[in-house]
């Protein structure tokens, strides 16, 4: 029945459930839901002809059924409690409106097209109870859900926002309730809580399917929950993603993203573990913290590669590993900022898949390594006008590959390599060193590749080696393994145990602006193929500033591409211009020559070059001395030193 509003209240018996309020011309009468409570058995419906309210303390604990289009409004403690099979529940396909207290310990179900406004002065608490929602249900004062279920469907939807001129922050509790999500979650103002509590902290969880998505421009605040996103998670230049405990490491919290997961605000999982199974795009600032994980692998059965792409800050303090088969990028945008990942001294940063950096900035205070499997690679990016740049104070170990093709890879802390290390080969890159590399692996300096630097570079094992193809600016301790190249080295290098081999297979010349000493354990060695010097045969170079030689230790030649030299070659395959050679050589390993024809071994040029001839072979062999000095007369040993090899090689 309508009737006008006369501003006179009037009570009407219309029904014997319903108390009738006077409204406004053209308005329904608002009724007082009735009966209270409402019994076991018992079904109120309130349809769109009959809107219902709640001025006085209300308890259902049987069925309330909300039509399409049809109202209740709340205005005092309304509580839905358990009672019977089917005691206790509330249906809403219509709208509800909570300005004060609604408790649900039962079964609430929000229908498709339906919605629940929880005003500024509204408390929404789920305790034992479940929520079903289809519809819309919107908070701007308090929703606590301590144990029951909440969970959105895919046309469901739950908003969190700041009301209409409120200064109420809006406030959202889930400890010990699982949240599901299939549909939309937009939490547009105040926070979002996921804290676990007592023995049910593993019910603490927030799940969302793969067609959920979760939109966060305030905050989600995981207190030790768990967070698991098969869809979309995206964090806006406000919002904030936080992942911490007090209770560390029981309930250190844990988020599981086999989705999306977008970040242009702020993430920081402080503690507990971020795994990565899916995607992960950061343009703001993520953090892990001392005591947080972030893992990055490929889940189990799954063919997707996991990724993420860093266009922002990636700070850590705690444990990243980017796991086979997985890559972590780092590319800056067209505008600023520039992407930086960094590491805090306390960080450890394990590459088993592929770290990129393109136009960004690495910076490691702590240790990054990179596995057998694994790949770091700094590269050019042309979209932006960012160089490239690593810069290490902490330990860099490199057991797979590290390849500098653009920008600079600064170390002022360690570097340790027992795989691959690339710099230049196929774009400019440089590496500047002021702390220590130490190689037991393949170092290359490729021709578009320099280092440069005042650290230490020495290399320690046999297998190892050094390849010089572009500019060395640097000094080289080799203690075992092998120089090689045809580059230029600008600095001294001290080969006490290892092999200077100058070329590319032994063929090339390799140039030192500086000074070469080979104490007794180190070897130079050369190949020949032809006549032509540091094309056709090894030739090392020796020049500049202060250039200086002096051998000890062995020379080795060896024949190349079934070269055999004639009587009357001489190859010069050792040169130091504007200086001398000095020392003394405690071995040669030659090989056989034809027969009638010796190795003379001597220093012409003023002693300025090591020269290799082919003589004719004495009746009688000069006995070779124990140990082979270079004399002032210009000669190995006491006279020209030369030898017939008869049979094997001396090696």
């Amino acid at each position: 029945m309508i009737l006008p509003r006369s501003g006179i209240r009037l009570s009407l018996v219309c029904f014997p459930l319903l108390t009738v309020l006077a409204i406004a011309p053209g308005e329904l009468l608002a009724i007082q839901i009735a009966p209270n409570p409402n019994p076991t058995g018992n079904t109120i419906t309130i349809t769109p002809a009959t809107p219902a309210e709640n001025l006085v303390p209300f308890t259902n604990v049987g069925v309330i059924n909300i039509q399409p289009s049809a109202s209740l409004s709340n205005q005092s403690r309304f509580e839905n409690f358990g009672g019977g099979v089917v005691g206790g529940w509330i249906i809403n396909s219509g709208t509800i409106t909570n300005s004060d207290v609604f408790i649900n310990n039962r079964i609430f179900t929000l229908q498709e097209g339906s919605r629940f406004n929880n005003l500024a002065s509204g408390s929404y608490s789920g305790g034992l109870g479940s929520i079903g929602i289809k519809g819309t249900f919107v908070n701007e004062g308090t929703v606590t859900h301590s144990l029951g279920y909440i969970v959105v469907g895919e046309t469901g939807e739950y908003i969190q926002r700041q009301g209409a001129g409120s200064a109420v922050t809006p406030t959202t509790s889930t400890p010990d309730a699982p949240f599901t999500n299939a549909g939309r979650i937009h939490i547009a103002a105040g926070d979002f809580i996921i804290d676990p509590i007592s023995v049910r902290a593993a019910s603490a969880t927030y799940d969302q399917s793969s067609s959920g998505t979760t939109q966060i421009d305030a905050r989600l605040h995981s207190i030790g929950g768990t967070v698991r996103n098969a869809g979309a998670i995206t964090i806006g230049s406000t919002g904030e993603y936080r992942q911490e405990s007090p209770s560390v490491p029981f309930l250190a919290g844990s988020t599981t993203n086999t989705g999306s997961f977008t970040n242009a605000g702020t993430t920081n999982i402080a503690t507990g573990v971020f795994t990565n199974q899916g995607s992960v795009a950061n343009s703001g600032t993520f953090t892990v913290g001392a005591a947080g994980q972030y893992v990055q692998e490929v889940s189990s059965g799954s063919s997707q590669q996991p990724g993420t792409q860093n266009s922002g800050t990636f700070t850590n303090a705690g444990t990243v590993r980017i796991g086979e088969g997985t890559s972590f990028g780092n590319f800056s945008n067209r505008t600023p900022p520039v992407a930086q990942y960094i590491q805090q001294a306390g960080g450890t940063t394990y590459i088993d898949g592929t770290f990129q950096v393109g136009g960004a900035k690495v910076e490691n205070a702590g240790s990054m390594t990179v596995s057998s499997t694994g790949t770091y690679l700094q590269a050019f990016n042309k979209f932006v006008p960012v160089v490239s740049t690593t810069v290490n104070s902490g330990t860099f170990a490199n057991a797979g590959s590290t390849v500098i093709n653009a920008g600079t890879f600064t170390n002022y802390g360690t570097l340790v390599n027992s795989g691959t290390v690339q710099v230049g080969v196929v774009g400019p890159g440089a590496l500047i060193n002021h702390g220590g590399v130490v190689n037991t692996g393949t170092f290359e300096v490729a021709a578009a590749g320099q280092v440069t630097g005042s650290g230490s570079y020495v290399q320690t094992a046999a297998a190892a080696q050094t390849i010089v193809n572009g500019t060395f600016a640097h000094n080289i301790a080799l203690q075992a393994g092998a120089l090689t190249g045809s580059g230029t080295i600008q600095g001294t290098v001290q080969n006490s145990g290892g092999l200077l081999l100058p070329g590319n297979n032994g063929l090339g010349t390799l140039t030192i602006k500086g000074q070469y000493a080979q104490g007794f354990g180190g070897t130079f060695g050369v190949n020949l193929a032809g006549l032509s010097q540091g094309v056709t045969y090894g030739l090392l170079a020796v020049q500049g500033t202060g250039a200086a030689v002096t051998l000890g230790g062995g020379l080795k030649v060896g024949l190349l591409n079934g070269f055999s030299p004639s009587l009357g070659n001489t190859f010069g395959v050792l040169t130091c211009t504007g200086c001398t050679i000095s020392g003394g050589l405690r071995s040669l390993s030659l090989p056989t020559l034809a027969s009638g024809l010796d190795w003379s071994v001597r220093f012409v040029d003023g002693l300025g070059t090591l020269q290799l001839a082919v003589v004719s072979a004495p009746t009688a062999s000069a006995p070779e001395p124990a140990t082979l000095l270079l004399v002032g007369s210009g000669f190995v040993g006491l006279a020209a030193w030369r030898r017939r090899q008869r049979g094997s090689a001396r090696r």
